[in-house]
């Protein structure tokens, strides 16, 4: 695990790529998911550590079955435990790795993912906001990164300022 903060670069030029890659494999399991590229690396002009999201976004009625397929096609992540709405996936390709959300359309888990990469690609002040917060705590322990970015998307999300 990372012990401090590090980014690559403002855009990963390999994201584009890794996602597809992902979303096939998820795809040849679950025809029709809804597949989504989350994360830093999915908005244009955020800083990120070059790491990959994806968002496997489902009705509930089709929660466990997509979580069954997704066991076969891919390891749980040790990272988070699942809940209702949400199981975490790891996904390992030539040269990058990915984590996977299986989450729940409308639930919590898909409200902060879905709805963070649309805050951000929509508003440039949100996105300034949330860059500035990742300058300030480059180099810094993970944990403290961690815990600010989670109170900082709170925020974002809630609409307050702060």
């Amino acid at each position: 695990m990372q012990d401090s903060l590090a980014f690559v670069s403002q855009e990963s030029s390999d994201a584009a790529g890794w996602f597809s890659e992902v979303a096939a494999h998820v795809e040849a399991g679950l025809p029709g998911a809804d597949v989504e590229h989350v994360g830093s690396t999915a908005v244009p002009g955020c800083l990120t550590k070059g790491d990959l999201d994806v968002l496997v976004r489902v009705p509930s009625e089709a929660f466990l079955s997509s979580m069954e397929v997704l066991d076969g096609l891919l390891a749980r992540s040790p990272r988070n435990d699942p809940t209702g709405d949400c199981v975490e996936y790891d996904y390992v390709g030539r040269g990058f790795s990915a984590s996977v959300q299986l989450a729940v359309v409308d639930e919590w888990h898909d409200r902060r993912f879905h709805g963070l990469k649309v805050l951000l690609t929509s508003d440039p002040r949100a996105l300034d906001r949330y860059n500035g917060m990742k300058r300030e705590y480059e180099g810094r322990p993970m944990e403290e990164y961690r815990r600010a970015k989670a109170l900082l998307i709170e925020s974002l999300l809630a609409g307050t300022s702060g």
